[in-house]
């Protein structure tokens, strides 16, 4: 059975740190796999979040072969409009 509100969840958590570990700058690459062992996720769980913030123009990725989690991140304009209206309805 899946988990809706732990992928949701995870894909939030996810967003929001490539947000602030790139400082909102879409020019600076974010370690995702280093953010997947912050987040005490395992591969497939960030390699699908990241899948789906990517598919919905949130972040761009450097896919990594033989992995679910891509190499790296950089937010895009979206995303950072995301981000900043999600803490917004915090």
């Amino acid at each position: 059975m899946v988990d809706i509100a732990a992928k949701r969840a995870l894909r939030a958590k996810t967003l929001q740190e490539i947000y602030r570990r790139s400082e909102a700058s879409e020019s600076v690459r974010v370690d995702t796999r280093a953010l997947r062992n912050d987040l005490d996720a395992d591969d497939r769980a960030m390699g699908d979040a990241c899948d789906y913030l990517a598919g919905e123009g949130y972040i761009r990725v450097e896919e990594t072969p033989g992995s679910d989690t891509p190499l790296f991140a950089y937010i895009t304009h979206q995303g950072i409009v995301e981000a900043e209206e999600a803490e917004d309805r915090r």
